[in-house]
């Protein structure tokens, strides 16, 4: 059973990237997954995980159980309930598969009892743990006490086979905080350093074998525009290639354009108030000039786009770029995209 020790690890990357190595193995086996956040859900009421497993993978899967279904069972003191529901889901999926990868419910402070949770499926299942962390602003050093925490929070399980760390080497903020989630885009180049450790050190100060450690590779973190603006309900200005267009960072143009046109990159996804026209149009020049721009998001849209500026732009909108707007302001759109998880 896969359990992550904190909502910031990586968790849906490390459970799909284990379910294609099994898979690639050629090995009978099934994916479980007791409880799916409602966040995860998309149009087709699916949650990340089973659409990849039902649609792409085709491995025996059962729908797992909604997170407020759950909550409101453990309100009402139906626990055993839950249970039964649980059990029975697993069974379903157990079949004639030689292995079962159950996957546990990442902790949110929304929901304080999922790591009792996580420890009770565990238990009654009977199932091996792989805790599932990154080091973030811990150093190697600090690996044990990490661990120990986790066990605690686990109840105590003795079942505790290994682990696996995410974001190897990936870059941490100057005021000890990890550059990771959506915040992996913002550009912070200039506030991040990037403790370089080996497996080894890991090896040596982890009280529990390290089964496997994955390292930071920013090209992996490619989020799809058409996913931001469906997250952010946004106001589709220009469609453009929406669908197609992938981002790898994203950059809030607050300051003045001489300080912001050097972040002006491939692949990016630009932010701006709509009121600020000499920004918009620099950003449509240097789509012009064949800087490709993954979209542009412009904020506090009570204010309308000015016509003219819009009649300016009208070629850069025919190469694709993506154009969106919201109501709120530069502050509260950053707020919100700290909360997408892709």
């Amino acid at each position: 059973m896969l359990i992550p020790i904190d909502a910031r690890v990586g968790f849906t990357s490390v459970s799909l990237g284990l379910i294609y190595a099994i898979k690639q193995k050629n090995m009978r086996f099934s994916v479980f997954q007791p409880i799916a956040p409602q966040s995860y859900y998309g149009k087709d009421n699916q949650d990340v995980i089973t659409r990849i497993v039902c649609n792409k993978y085709h491995i025996p899967y059962a729908k797992p159980l909604c997170i407020n279904y759950v909550e409101s069972l453990l309100a009402a003191n139906k626990q055993d309930i839950l249970m039964e529901e649980i059990i029975s889901n697993y069974y379903y999926n157990k079949k004639e598969a030689a292995l079962i990868l159950v996957i546990g419910l990442k902790p949110t402070l929304q929901y304080q009892f999922i790591y009792t949770l996580n420890y009770q499926i565990a238990k009654m299942l009977d199932a091996e743990i792989i805790l599932v962390l990154s080091l973030r602003e811990y150093l190697p050093d600090k690996l044990q006490q990490l661990i120990k925490l986790a066990f605690i929070k686990l109840g105590g399980n003795q079942n505790i086979t290994g682990i696996i760390i995410n974001k190897l080497n990936a870059p941490i903020l100057t005021y000890c905080h990890a550059n990771i989630d959506m915040n992996e885009l913002f550009h912070n180049s200039l506030n991040t350093s990037i403790h370089h450790i080996d497996i080894q050190s890991l090896s040596k100060n982890s009280p529990l074998p390290v089964i496997g450690a994955i390292p930071w590779n920013i090209d992996l973190i490619n989020i799809r525009v058409s996913d931001i603006a469906s997250y952010l309900k946004a106001t589709i200005i220009n469609q453009g290639n929406i669908q197609a267009r992938s981002i790898k960072s994203v950059t809030f143009c607050t300051c003045n354009l001489a300080n912001i046109i050097k972040y002006f990159q491939p692949d990016s996804m630009l932010v701006t108030s709509v009121d600020r026209n000499e920004v918009i149009v620099a950003i449509c020049l240097a789509v012009m000039n064949g800087v490709e721009i993954g979209a542009l998001l412009l904020t506090s849209s009570s204010y309308e786009i000015d016509q003219h500026i819009y009649q300016i732009c009208q070629k850069t909108f025919q190469t694709g770029l993506p154009v969106f707007a919201i109501q709120q302001n530069i502050l509260q759109t950053m707020l919100i995209l700290q909360q997408f998880r892709p």
